[in-house]
């Protein structure tokens, strides 16, 4: 037997999908031992073929009983221990010369865990993989089985080495966690240990984790909570839990929460964990705090490559904190600034949606032309192929750079859906013809479009039809079982198809309530407005057009009547936390209002001056909140180019 003969053990049960996949990884090793746990699917036949020695071991809702049975079999000097649904990237040779030099009793690799298609879409963390075969050694846990423990208790000292090696598990993709049920099945697992370890963190904070995967934020932050306390300090997944308890109240809206935790560990044991000073600057930011909220990014993106012993994801210490920065400075007028903070992240990751948009916005602001700005993330994307161009098409068509798109436009595009629906409708939105072929050309493509973008070419057709045909083509645009009227006015608005947006918005009776919102949410805030007022009197707004409206007279300094319709938006959802903000400025705003005439009619009354102060700061504490509509570029510019009054109008395709 090789001196250094290393083995993989692998439990199964219906893993025919991946398992070719995670076994071809692995064939250079010298044994392979597959665990079946009970498969119907021909999961066994698969591992046999690749020379495995398989076990049938019926399930006993227990993962550490599978695999304490492979190490009963071993018969090699390592054991590297694999799920189906992962492969080792480098291979085995490459474990082979690393085990050669080392004096460890085990080694943690890499788990590069994919969350979606895209690369920023990666969460990274370590886990005890390789190990020596060693009859003391032996998994511990019912679920999330953990060796480690096993292999320190033995050797106490330094027993624990970096194989900085990496596996691909893709376990957590939506599909697969969809599909298998493994969330469900994770949850009676871990509700079986509970019951017999209640105040077990460990188990805790992954029953935590579960209930988010279920989709159940409240009970997972709940649950989350309940287990920081009693986790040991050096407890090695301590700041994971504090990273996915602060993530979780961000999402439940609970920033000061958020940040509550988060300040509590910073200063004190993870000042050089790059997530929690991301997750503080979105806390912060969401505060209003815009400044502290850069410096917490700034000091993320200061930490690039110096610990690798937290659960990361993807970016934190690079594009994302760096793209955070260009946001913050585009929001401050400082697009130059915003510009070189955004291509810091692009050389990190050509492609990052967020800094595409970002950059091509900033350029804009800097009156560059919308070809030359096209030209300029062609360069930085460096595209091989036509879908290689998506990131481009959508980051010009949020800056509102049509004529951008149109100058990269090329035959071989057709087939890919997307950028036929970017397309298309910047050719509407500046009236060019060629639409109705190129659209109907891509809804043929059935096998190859995702639904959403048929359902997009759809509605593009239909209105390009009523554009052309005008009101007798209504019952040509009339409603798929996939379609809504909503959907139809929205989509003729973004492409300024006004006529069909009309012809749309007159087939039912909330129609021109959801064309004066669909107005809006475009960045056509006047015409909006109009359509808002004429509703008001007849009663037919609801608690979103309510808030629109009252935005829309905030800013035009009508606080009073702004009030108003807060009120309203709030009295019909009282939830609604972006009125709430609103009508408290409105009332602050008219009581300084009030304080300022009184300050100048008793100017010698330092009290009203101090506390027109003290209204005037609660003001501008509050207005820092992002309460308002949240503008991209194209809808900024609809808004402010746009003229109190403008003649609808239609060009025939």
């Amino acid at each position: 037997m090789n001196p250094l003969s290393l083995g993989v053990h692998i439990i199964v049960r219906d893993e025919a999908e991946w398992l070719p996949q995670c076994l071809e990884s692995i064939r250079n090793a010298d044994e392979i031992i597959v665990v079946d746990t009970g498969s119907e699917d021909n999961s066994v036949s698969i591992a046999r073929s690749f020379g495995a020695a398989v076990i049938e071991d019926p399930w006993k809702e227990d993962f550490s009983h599978p695999r304490n049975k492979a190490l009963k079999h071993a018969s090699t000097d390592w054991i590297l221990v694999l799920d189906a649904d992962e492969c080792l990237l480098g291979g085995i040779d490459q474990l082979r010369a690393m085990l050669a030099s080392g004096e460890w009793e085990a080694y943690s690799l890499t788990i590069e865990n994919l969350l979606g298609s895209r690369p920023e879409e990666r969460l990274y963390h370590s886990a005890v993989r390789l190990f020596r075969s060693r009859p003391e050694y032996r998994f511990e846990g019912r679920i999330h089985e953990q060796i480690g423990s096993s292999i320190v208790r033995q050797h106490p000292g330094k027993s624990m080495g970096d194989a900085g090696i990496l596996i691909r598990h893709y376990g957590y993709l939506p599909s697969i966690l969809d599909g298998k049920k493994k969330a469900r099945r994770n949850e009676d697992l871990l509700l079986k240990a509970l019951e017999e370890n209640p105040d077990d963190p460990f188990y805790l904070y992954n029953l935590g984790i579960t209930h988010h995967q279920l989709n159940r934020p409240q009970a997972a932050t709940e649950v989350m909570a309940k287990a920081l306390p009693l986790v040991p300090v050096n407890a090695p997944y301590r700041a994971g839990l504090i990273r996915d308890l602060a993530k979780l109240l961000l999402s439940l809206g609970k920033a000061e929460q958020a940040q509550a935790v988060i300040d509590n560990e910073l200063s004190e044991r993870y000042e050089d964990y790059p997530d929690l000073h991301v997750l503080l600057g979105d806390a912060l930011l969401a505060q209003g705090w815009t400044d502290k909220a850069f410096d917490s990014y700034t000091q993320a993106a200061q930490l690039a490559g110096c610990s690798d012993r937290y659960v990361q994801e993807a970016g934190s210490s690079s594009f994302t904190p760096l793209s955070r920065m260009g946001s913050i400075a585009l929001r401050l007028g400082r697009p130059e600034e915003a510009a070189r903070l955004f291509h810091g992240a692009l050389q990190q990751h050509a492609t990052h949606q967020p800094s595409l948009s970002g950059i091509a916005e900033s350029f804009r602001q800097l009156d560059v032309s919308e070809t030359e700005i096209a030209a300029l993330l062609k360069q930085i994307v460096l595209p091989q192929q036509p879908a290689d161009y998506l990131p481009i098409f959508e980051a010009l068509n949020e800056a509102g750079a049509d004529q951008g798109i149109e100058s990269l436009w090329q035959q071989a595009m057709t087939a890919e859906s997307r950028l036929v629906i970017l397309y298309a409708s910047a050719l509407l939105r500046n009236g060019k013809s060629g639409v109705l072929p190129l659209l109907t050309a891509a809804a043929l493509l059935n096998d190859s479009t995702r639904p959403d973008e048929l359902e997009t070419i759809g509605m593009l057709l239909k209105v390009c039809r009523t554009v052309g045909s005008g009101e007798q083509s209504a019952s040509a645009a009339s409603l798929d079982d996939e379609i809504t009227f909503d959907k139809l006015i929205q989509c003729a608005v973004e492409v300024r198809a006004w006529q069909a947006a009309e012809t749309f918005a007159r087939r039912y009776e909330a129609g021109q309530l959801a064309l004066a919102k669909a107005m809006y949410r475009s960045g056509f805030v006047l015409q909006a407005a109009d359509r808002f007022l004429g509703l008001l009197e007849s009663r037919k707004l609801d608690s979103e057009a309510f808030f629109m409206l009252g935005e829309l007279l905030y800013t035009k300094n009508h606080f009073a009547e702004a009030a108003q319709q807060f009120e309203q938006a709030q009295a019909m959802q009282p939830d609604q936390r972006r009125a709430g903000i609103g009508l408290s400025l409105c009332y602050l705003q008219l009581a300084a209002r009030h304080m300022d005439e009184a300050v100048h009619l008793a100017s010698e009354q330092t009290g009203l001056r101090e506390d027109l102060g003290r209204i005037q700061a609660a003001i501008q504490l509050l207005a820092r909140l992002p309460w308002q509509t949240d503008w991209n570029g194209r809808q900024r510019r609809n808004r402010d180019g746009e003229a109190a009054h403008i003649t609808l109008h239609d060009r025939p395709q």
